[in-house]
């Protein structure tokens, strides 16, 4: 009996990085012959030297991998256009039972192109780029491309409870799933590799100093300009702020560092293999994003016991509950972060209270959820195949 075949395809190595390897064991231990697409050159938020690791992994792990240079932006009709016939000719030299897509431009491409070898689709959305308070222009290029894809999607799986609502009344996919998340491993945040007090020494951090934290690439959607920003208002040589990712803002926000003045207290450390530690040396976290799917940092925070600071956006307000709700901040308002940071900063007592919510909160998003879920949404007989049956 031949193996069943399935591709995840993506817009970068790093979203296969970060939110697919619990799909590619499951779907191995359902008899799947697991194929990876994306992009490895460009867009992924992985450093080189982690992207080669990755593909050294994928081999490890008995998955065959293909380059398409996908752009992000869908007005890239060139490029697009290439990946798409880039695409076709995967479709057309191996037969695909099942397609399994992320991001909205190389999902529509996958798609469309599964739609002509009459294989079944299935698509997470990460969160639609049209949410609630997104710019207009949001709306009038993804919400008609969703529109008109959902047509040719036999399974769309959405993360937060905004993006599952209105897939279910607008869309028109045969099936509309929810899933709290990717997953998150608890057991890795319960013992760092290192110590507090010596993360510090090598970050060149006081021990008595308070430390903020961001993680995320460094663009304009996740927003470091306003936390950075309400940090500088903050006149207390005591707060540290550091923030972990690379992104084509990294030279941008440097120089804002240095106009406002606080260099000497911003650290900026680029992608980083060791964030658990990180975080378990740091006190409160900050995570002011314009737009979340389900943000998988902040779960990390939460799991990791740090009281958070978030913008109040879809995604966000699926994790943040009870006393956190007190601590969400409209994205763009310098003025209420920098209070917020300043009153956690200085009470004990709330951090103490916000980091037990945060790790009582965390423990509906574990691993073990999402994979009793997606072990038996990959099984489930009308998914499990391809229409060519």
């Amino acid at each position: 009996m031949n193996k069943k075949r399935v591709l995840i395809l993506a817009s970068v190595a790093s979203m296969i990085e970060q939110f697919n390897i619990i799909n590619i064991e499951i779907l191995q231990s359902l008899g799947y012959e697991v194929y990876v697409a994306c992009n490895f050159i460009n867009g992924s938020n992985l450093s080189k030297e982690r992207t080669e690791q990755f593909k050294s992994e994928l081999i490890e792990k008995n998955v065959k991998y293909y380059q398409i240079d996908f752009a992000r932006n869908p007005f890239c009709l060139l490029e697009n256009l290439r990946a798409f016939r880039r695409v076709t000719t995967i479709f057309r030299t191996v037969k695909y039972d099942l397609l399994h897509c992320h991001a909205p431009v190389s999902s529509a491409i996958g798609r469309l192109v599964a739609k002509c070898f009459n294989v079944k689709a299935i698509y997470t959305a990460h969160g639609f780029h049209f949410y609630k308070g997104a710019p207009l222009l949001n709306w009038l290029i993804y919400l008609p491309l969703e529109w008109l894809l959902s047509f040719f999607t036999d399974c769309l799986i959405t993360i937060n409870q905004e993006d599952y609502a209105f897939a279910k009344k607008y869309l028109h996919a045969k099936k509309v799933e929810y899933i709290p998340g990717v997953g998150i491993d608890l057991d890795k945040f319960k013992y760092p590799r290192r110590s507090r007090s010596d993360m510090r020494k090598e970050l060149q951090i006081p021990e008595k100093a308070t430390v903020l934290l961001s993680v995320g690439e460094l663009n304009k959607n996740k927003n470091h300009e306003t936390a950075l920003k309400a940090f500088a208002k903050i006149n207390d040589n005591s707060l540290f702020y550091v923030i972990c990712g690379h992104g084509p803002l990294a030279e941008h926000l440097r120089n804002l560092v240095h106009r406002l003045k606080v260099s000497d207290r911003v650290l900026f450390l680029g992608y980083r293999s060791d964030i658990v530690d990180i975080m378990k040396a740091s006190d409160i976290y900050i995570h002011p994003s314009f737009r979340e799917g389900l943000p998988v940092s902040l779960m990390e925070a939460m799991a990791c016991g740090l009281p958070c600071l978030a913008s109040k956006i879809r995604g966000n307000t699926d994790l943040i509950k009870g006393l956190g709700k007190n601590y969400l901040f409209a994205p763009n308002d310098v003025d209420a972060l920098s209070k917020a940071i300043t009153g956690l900063a200085s009470s004990d007592e709330e951090q103490n209270l916000l980091k037990e919510e945060n790790i009582k909160q965390i423990k509906s998003f574990d691993n073990a959820t999402i994979i009793a879920f997606l072990h038996s949404f990959y099984n489930f007989t009308e998914l499990n195949g391809s229409n060519n049956d």
